[in-house]
């Protein structure tokens, strides 16, 4: 297995910490996204770099994320089918879980400020290759449920943070 490259991401103001629930209807709330947020998201599009995002600056378990490349979906995908045929994950709902914990896996950048290394399939190893694995251990891997399951809605909150400002994009002509 080999080490890609790391991703170049954005330099990133450290967020405050923001409850992602909402007390009276216990939706999880949108990041609040700045107007220094857009302009990032707008220069990381122009530049090709990965938009990035800090959670936690002002607890004990800060962390980063960025977007996924195209080819890490493409790993992921393609990774979880193998294991699927193999008969390995046996039904949709292990292979959404496997799916949500592999994006995650290369979805973060750095806990409590330690980068968190990435492996990449090879032309020799692409066959053999395994991403549940390589997330398995992984520092996400080791995680308890309840400290990955913060990791996971802090990164289903960026995705979604994405998704409203690409869509933000392509509506507003003043964006």
């Amino acid at each position: 297995m080999t080490k890609e490259t790391e991703i170049p991401t954005a330099n990133i103001p450290q967020q405050a910490s923001v409850q992602p629930k909402d007390a009276e209807t216990n939706e999880i709330k949108p990041l609040h996204i700045t107007e220094d947020d857009k302009d990032r998201f707008l220069e990381c599009i122009a530049t090709g770099e990965a938009f990035s995002y800090s959670f936690g600056a002002d607890t004990k378990f800060p962390f980063t994320v960025r977007d996924k490349t195209v080819k890490e979906n493409n790993i992921i995908t393609r990774s979880l089918d193998k294991l699927m045929a193999k008969g390995k994950i046996l039904n949709w709902t292990e292979y959404a879980n496997a799916y949500n914990a592999c994006s995650c896996y290369y979805q973060v950048v750095e806990i409590n400020g330690v980068a968190q290394p990435k492996v990449y399939p090879t032309a020799k190893n692409e066959d053999s290759f395994n991403v549940v694995n390589e997330f398995n251990e992984s520092l996400l891997g080791q995680f308890s449920s309840s400290q990955f399951f913060i990791v996971m809605m802090q990164v289903s909150r960026f995705n979604k943070c994405i998704l409203d400002l690409s869509a933000e994009i392509v509506t507003d002509p003043n964006f």
